[in-house]
């Protein structure tokens, strides 16, 4: 599941919070910061195809903290695994003279929440 919200918002600004979550195998606790590494492997069970991390979560951690977030995972064994990524977001100024744009919050923050968990389940 993919759940997109606002976490913190002030005049200048807001807190992004980007949450996925599975229902896989889990991560133990020894190992959750490991996974961030490029090309970590675990000790998995055999039947599983992918033992495991490549690169993606390095490079997401890494193109997280370029922008000024945090990645962390929360995982229990055989019950799964969530990842938060918090990005901090600058509120730009009205640029046109037009009418103001509504903020980002209520409708447009379910219908993008909305368009996030339909993509993902494609």
């Amino acid at each position: 599941m993919v759940d997109l919200t606002v976490a913190e918002k002030d005049e200048r600004g807001a807190l992004l919070q980007l949450r996925v979550t599975d229902t896989g195998i889990g991560i133990r606790a020894e190992l959750q910061e490991k996974i961030f590494e490029s090309f970590f492997q675990g000790e998995t069970p055999g039947h599983i195809r992918n033992q495991g991390t490549g690169i993606g979560l390095a490079i997401t951690r890494e193109f997280v903290e370029m922008h000024g977030g945090t990645i962390r995972v929360e995982s229990a064994l055989d019950k799964g695994s969530c990842f938060t990524v918090l990005l901090p977001v600058t509120i730009l100024p009205q640029l046109s003279t037009g009418p103001a744009a509504p903020p980002m919050a209520g409708e447009a923050e379910a219908h993008l929440k909305g368009s996030l968990e339909t993509a993902v389940e494609k």
